[in-house]
Parts: C-alpha cells; structure tokens; sequence
C-alpha cells in the first residue's frame, strides 16, 4: 500500500480487502520516533449517525471485553472525530495469520494436537465473551465456525466477532454481518436453533464450537446436507459415526472426540455448563492424546511469522508438539469450575432425549 495514504492517523496498508474482514481495510499504526512499536490489522470506519442506539450499545459491550484469542474491538472518534460526519473508527489489530476457512481449503484435516490447541483459544475466547453479558443481555456468539476464526502461523486460535448487534440466530439474515459469512450457518447450528425464534446462548456456542472441532480433527463436517432444513435435522437426529464409536470404547475411545460428544449432547442441559469446562476438558484430552503418544507438552520456541493461508496450513499440520496458552487474567474471565471433568462412559451418548421439533 502507499506509506501516505491514511485513515485518520492509521496507515492503510493496501487497497484490497482481506477476507473476511471484506468491508475493512487493511492497515497499521503509525511508525515513527517515540511511537510504539507499529501494529496491524483492519479498520472500519462508519459515520457516527450511520449507528443506531443499539449498535452503539453493542459496540460498547464489545469494546470492553478482551482476551489474547478474541478479536479486538478499539473504538475512537464519534462525537470527538475532527470531521463533520463525526466518523467512528473501529480498529481491531490481529497477529499475523491465516483465515481458518481459507487453512481448510489447503488442508482439511489438522492434527489432534493442533485441535486441542485451537479448540483451548477459542473456548477461552467464549468464556470470556459469555461471562461479559448481564441477565438480561445474554452475550452468545452465535456464529463460531471457520469462518469465524483466524489461526496465527504459530496456530494459536483468534475467534472473530460482529460487535455490531445480538447474535444473529441461523435463519436471520446474515448480509449485513461486519464479518463475511461464506458458510452455512445451518452447518454448526445446535438443534434448538431449528425454531425460528429460538436465539443463540451460551450453550449453543459450546455446541457450535464442538462441531468445528469435529470437522477439523476428522477432515469432514459433522453433518452434510443438501440444504439447511436437512443439516438441521441432522443436527436433531443424527450423531457422527466417529463420536458414537469414540464413546462406545470409553476409557479407550477417542478422548477428543469423547470431549466433543458432552459439547455436541442434543439436550442443552447436558453440554459443557460453561465453555470454561470445555476447555478445561480439552486440556484434558491432550494431555491424555500426549501421555498415549509418548510426547511431552512443550512451550514453542519462537519462530518468523507467515502470513498465507497455506504457510499456516504447512505449519498447523506439522507434527510438533502442542503448545498451549497459558490461561489470562481478563475482567471477564469466568472462575474454573470446581466440578472434575469427567469424560462420558462406556456406551454413554451424553443428552440423548427426544428430538427437538422443527417448526
């Protein structure tokens, strides 16, 4: 990009958007004497009265909760802005990385190691985000999915977000998102979603995030159907072969995919109770994947940033040991959970109950 054109006092770095951040532009502070150390990522800029009440409301909300593995959300301008359209910039500056949904298109299938790891930031990334929301304002996702994550060439996970509205359930209309949808939203929709007036929760983040696990350690998703009626009663019905085997075995099955099992339970009630003991569990499962492998965790030894999809893809498939972040202090995060993980028994589909209706 040219060193001189600007947004502002940021620097944009080029004029083709990077997806999904589609409707941003690509760019970084500004470097000079007595700066700080430059940092890049994406920014969007939007007329102060372009956003109504709620919007600005959300992306309050949103600006106030931050961890390591969730997009940052930095606001200026608005009422301050130096220009007469009181122009609100949103910055989100991101490390060096990769779009997950692009790291699929190269290499469909990761390591369990890498899933862990993945499965660990974007679980921490959900406590933190369910924990900021107030009784009344329920702070789900709602869209977890590879196209909702970027993955650092380190393959440490960040989970993407619209700080713009609420949730948006399956069946709303997605177009408007400030975060490009190039997937189903059918495809790791949990199947309570299917009522067209039911909202995302906590609990079907923790759903949709095991789905996305399972489609990366298996190379597949979950469910395929020929449209989003049928993935739904998939969803509803159905429960993968390799997760149904994995429980079958117990102590000897799969312990991803046994961890998966208790995320994706058709009753919500039988889930995970926070993503916290999600990842709790997910530690647990790759300390076990380790201990059958003969490998110890170790911490990564530092090494130069890649930034194509396929660099990170080499690199997530490569057979080094997991790395996993140490846990953050956030003013956000949810306490660990007292209760021991226990993983589902011999022969034991966790909320196997009725099947939700669809309207």
């Amino acid at each position: 990009g040219d060193p001189g054109l600007r947004a502002g006092s940021i620097v944009i770095t080029s004029d083709k958007p990077v997806r999904p951040f589609s409707h941003w532009l690509p760019v970084q502070t500004p470097v000079g004497s007595g700066l700080p150390p430059a940092r890049r990522g994406f920014l969007l800029r939007v007329p102060l009265a372009g956003l109504d009440e709620t919007c600005r409301s959300w992306l309050a909300v949103h600006s106030e909760v931050r961890i390591e593995s969730l997009q940052p959300v930095e606001l200026s301008g608005g009422a301050q802005a130096g220009d007469a359209e009181q122009t609100v910039e949103i910055f989100s500056p991101m490390p060096e990385g990769a779009w997950l949904w692009n790291v699929l298109q190269a290499k469909q299938q990761l390591s369990p190691r890498k899933t862990v790891r993945i499965g660990i930031d974007l679980a921490r990334a959900l406590e933190t985000l369910h924990a900021a929301g107030q009784p009344e304002t329920t702070l789900a996702h709602g869209a977890v999915g590879a196209d909702h994550t970027w993955v650092t060439s380190k393959g440490h996970a960040v989970l993407l977000r619209d700080p713009s509205s609420a949730a948006r359930p399956p069946a709303a209309d997605h177009s408007s998102s400030w975060i490009e949808r190039v997937e189903s939203p059918a495809q790791y929709a949990a199947p309570e979603l299917s009522d067209p007036e039911a909202l995302p929760t906590p609990a079907s983040d923790i759903y949709s995030l095991g789905c996305l696990l399972f489609s990366i350690l298996v190379g597949r998703p979950a469910f395929i159907g020929a449209d989003d009626r049928q993935l739904f009663a998939l969803h509803q019905h159905d429960v993968p072969p390799e997760v149904s085997e994995a429980v079958a075995l117990g102590a000897d099955g799969n312990p991803i995919l046994r961890v998966i099992a208790f995320a994706m339970a058709k009753d919500p009630a039988a889930r995970f109770a926070t993503a916290a003991a999600f990842a709790d569990a997910l530690e647990k499962a790759g300390e076990l994947i380790e201990d059958r492998s003969g490998q110890k965790v170790r911490r990564e030894d530092p090494q130069p940033e890649r930034s194509s999809a396929t660099q990170v893809s080499d690199d997530l498939s490569s057979p080094s040991e997991v790395s996993v972040r140490p846990k953050r202090e956030s003013r956000h995060a949810v306490a660990a959970t007292s209760k021991p993980v226990e993983l589902p028994g011999e022969g034991e589909l966790p909320g196997e109950v009725g099947p939700v209706e669809v309207r």
